[in-house]
């Protein structure tokens, strides 16, 4: 799979709150090397948390590994969307705290919510089509936006593995080439209509109407 990326502009790593430091505390574990890689425990990544889980989660060293989802829900830790990587055994890895949690689910972590779960490969595959597409400033790393997703449900996360995504980008974009085409055609349409219609036939609206189409009684 190819792997082009774009240049992004992100806040770089600072200090830790007294909250975070709090809720680093927390997930304060001992894991495997390979859960390290790519990591640094010493700093937070506030405003990252779709952007640094997606690189956590499709590094080299767990992209393989089964068990391993790229996860976009919500958690006590933000205010609205966050993102983060389950691992095997439990384990949640929080991109933006630089932490590892066994109950990240729980009100004893972070009370994660899940609404949508993918796989490393899907990621990646949704990555480079958001790439290519004129929409990815708007949607971010919010691939639920882009593929204009249902509402995401805490209680049955949509789970997305390659075939899922490759299914879905094929959706988008019968979809989005039918939106085109319908736009196309009241365009024309409205088109046609200004040419056939000679200008001196349109009648000017009556103060009465136009009043009452602007809602002034």
């Amino acid at each position: 799979m190819t792997r082009r990326s774009k240049a992004r502009n992100y806040m770089g790593p600072r200090r830790a709150t007294a909250f975070e430091k709090e809720s680093r505390a927390e997930g304060t574990l001992k894991v495997p090397s390979a859960w390290k890689e790519g990591t640094n425990t010493r700093c937070v990544y506030p405003g990252q948390c779709f952007w640094r889980s997606f690189q956590y989660a499709v590094d080299p060293a767990r992209e393989s590994v089964p068990g391993v989802w790229l996860v976009h829900g919500e958690s006590d830790f933000s205010d609205g969307s966050h993102a983060w990587v389950e691992l095997p055994d439990g384990l949640v890895f929080d991109a933006v705290l630089q932490r590892w949690y066994p109950d990240y689910y729980g009100a004893a972590g972070q009370n994660g919510k899940a609404w949508y779960k993918y796989t490393p490969d899907a990621a990646w595959l949704i990555y480079n089509e958001l790439n290519d597409d004129d929409s990815s400033e708007t949607v971010g790393f919010r691939f639920d936006r882009f593929l204009w997703l249902p509402w995401g449900d805490s209680k049955n996360p949509l789970l997305i593995d390659y075939e899922r995504a490759t299914r879905l980008i094929e959706s988008r974009e019968k979809r989005k080439s039918l939106f085109r085409r319908r736009v196309t055609m009241t365009r024309e349409g409205f088109e046609s209509t200004l040419r056939e219609t000679p200008i001196g036939t349109l009648e000017p609206m009556s103060n009465v109407a136009a009043s009452e189409r602007s809602g002034n009684t």
